[in-house]
């Protein structure tokens, strides 16, 4: 007995050697790979081109409607880069279909990514399209997850607005018939106090352009800056701010640009200009990500306060944190509360076929 036990964890302990051994390229989509806990189910990935397993990275699960790993991978691939994700993108994924296999798609990328990639298990997105769209997002509210990226999707009219615990980028094209319910999703948000941001883009029913893709990819950066996620960093939070004003003020559309130039909350702008104080600017640094504040994000002239750009808005959640620190603090406590329980939640999709779920 002893001996067949010990050549279980010998055959268990080659496995895992072989599955690290796996060399995969950086800096290049690889097309196909097999999950190991799960062999019918396969994935395209994306390593940065700066990739080392000797740090810890964000990843993004991409869900395809049409088994298009590869092809949805590509779209998120200038953003991964830039930014430095991984992608995991299924190609098995599928939407108008009731025996889709995407529970089983995404347990076995969230396995496999464990035990293949060094990823950050505290930075992980979801992104889908349509009815992959949806699939992520009321998954998301289940797992630890940091964000969803959904493109083009819709929720039942009994979603009730309340804040799901993860920030929400929301895209569809001007011409899209899912475009009123996906700014539903957007509207409901708002109401519950949650993260959102809603973009639209010149198209149809379909993903959202690469570039676009880059923004969603950018704001999730900085929200988790304020979520304490990821460092501060200052100088791409000056970078992004200085992108979205030169794209706001390249706006030949009046409606677009003022779009661009979003009302911020209004302890930010219902405030007459004057020079900062020292002490102010202090607590205004010391701040969490996007912090810099709600003063960061604007601008004085000749006594008046010019609207800041959305990329960087915190919504209804920077109006507060101005009033009250000791209100953030309570928030991080409760934050890092829900962060624990939907770990366990995570763990518990993983290996939903060892263990019971006691929920």
């Amino acid at each position: 007995m002893r001996t067949v036990f010990g050549a279980v964890i010998f055959i268990a302990l080659l496995l895992a050697t072989a599955l690290h051994a796996q060399s995969i390229a950086t800096g290049a989509i690889v097309d196909k790979i097999v999950a190991a806990s799960d062999p019918e189910m396969t994935y395209a990935a994306y390593l940065p081109a700066f990739y080392s397993a000797e740090r810890r990275w964000p990843v993004i699960f991409v869900m395809d409607p049409r088994r298009r790993g590869a092809f949805a991978a590509e779209l998120f691939r200038d953003a991964a880069e830039q930014f430095g994700w991984i992608i995991i993108s299924s190609n098995n994924t599928e939407s108008d279909n009731e025996n889709a296999p995407n529970e089983r798609s995404l347990r076995a990328m969230l396995i496999d990514s464990e035990s293949r990639f060094s990823i950050d298990e505290h930075r992980i997105y979801f992104a889908g399209f349509s009815g992959t769209a949806n699939f992520a997002f009321f998954t998301a509210e289940k797992l630890a997850v940091a964000g969803v990226i959904g493109c083009s999707g819709w929720l039942a009219p009994a979603f009730k607005a309340h804040d799901p615990g993860f920030p929400w980028f929301g895209t569809a094209g001007d011409t899209d018939f899912n475009y009123p319910e996906t700014k539903s999703i957007d509207d409901r948000l708002a109401a519950g106090g949650a993260a959102h941001r809603f973009e639209s883009f010149a198209g149809p029913h379909r993903w959202a352009p690469k570039e676009l893709l880059v923004d969603a990819v950018a704001w999730m950066e900085l929200q988790a800056m304020k979520r304490r996620t990821r460092d501060t960093d200052a100088a791409l939070v000056a970078k992004l701010l200085a992108r979205d004003v030169a794209a706001a003020q390249g706006e030949t559309d009046p409606l677009r640009a003022m779009r661009r130039y979003e009302l911020q909350p209004r302890c930010a702008i219902h405030r007459k200009a004057r020079a900062p104080s020292p002490r102010s600017e202090v607590r205004s640094r010391s701040r969490t990500a996007t912090a810099i504040g709600c003063r960061a994000f604007t601008t004085r002239s000749s006594g008046t306060m010019t609207f800041p750009p959305p990329l960087l808005s915190l919504n209804s959640s920077a109006s507060r944190s101005c009033r009250s620190s000791g209100r953030n603090r309570r928030d991080a406590v409760r934050l890092r509360s829900a962060w624990s329980n939907r770990s366990t939640c995570r763990r518990r999709f993983i290996c939903r076929n060892r263990c019971t779920d006691r929920s």
